[in-house]
């Protein structure tokens, strides 16, 4: 599923693990045509997964120029991801949702432009991902659970109903947050770990139950 027009040309930005992950949903879901990846790391002319490494982000200006209509923004870290978002927009990039076919999504819920949904993902009834948003494998937002703008829920990751999570956050693998539940914007939850009160913004907390351990600059 997209909120994309078949065969409009599309790149992925960002050729790490989570690029790998885009790209194969682009590929799944079909109806695009992928051009290849954008990535400072990777060498140009370097192939992965098929596809051509066409350059770093000097490059955007002339794959717009050359009728690319489309960018995925593939990188897993919030700032990062919204910092991207920014730019493609500039250049007036569509940044499609994109979800792959093996999830569960409720018909009620809503999902923002840019967001990545993948495999075995589950998304109950009333639950928003604002912009940028990212589900991970086999996570789940239960029902009346709004995700905040380039929030980052990591594989396995468990959110209970009418939970509020900020913009920015980092939701580690394996945690769990209990329901009715407010996460403050740019905070990061480890793996493992069980939130079960409120945590405020720009802070780290893990542990069973969760406990903030710091400030977040």
């Amino acid at each position: 599923m997209t909120d994309g027009t078949k065969n409009k040309r599309i790149a992925v930005w960002g050729a790490g693990g989570h690029g790998h992950v885009v790209a194969d949903i682009l590929l799944r879901i079909g109806g695009w045509q992928v051009v290849g990846f954008i990535d400072n790391v990777h060498a140009k002319g370097d192939v992965i997964m098929g596809l051509p490494v066409l350059g770093d982000r000097d490059v955007l200006p002339a794959l717009r120029a050359d009728g690319v209509e489309a960018l995925a923004v593939a990188i897993g870290d919030p700032a990062a991801h919204a910092a991207l978002m920014a730019i493609a927009d500039g250049y007036r990039f569509e940044q499609p949702s994109l979800v792959h076919p093996f999830v569960s999504v409720s018909p009620s819920a809503r999902i923002g432009r840019g967001c990545v949904v993948c495999a075995g993902a589950i998304i109950g009834p009333q639950t928003e991902m604002k912009p940028g948003a990212i589900l991970n494998s086999k996570s789940s937002l239960d029902h009346d659970v709004v995700v905040g703008q380039c929030t980052h829920i990591a594989p396995g990751a468990i959110v209970c109903g009418y939970t509020t999570i900020g913009d920015g956050c980092w939701i580690g693998t394996g945690a769990v947050v209990r329901d009715h539940v407010s996460i403050g914007s740019r905070t990061v939850i480890g793996a493992g770990a069980t939130v079960l009160k409120d945590i405020p913004d720009a802070v780290t907390a893990y542990g069973v139950p969760a406990k903030i351990i710091r400030r977040n600059p």
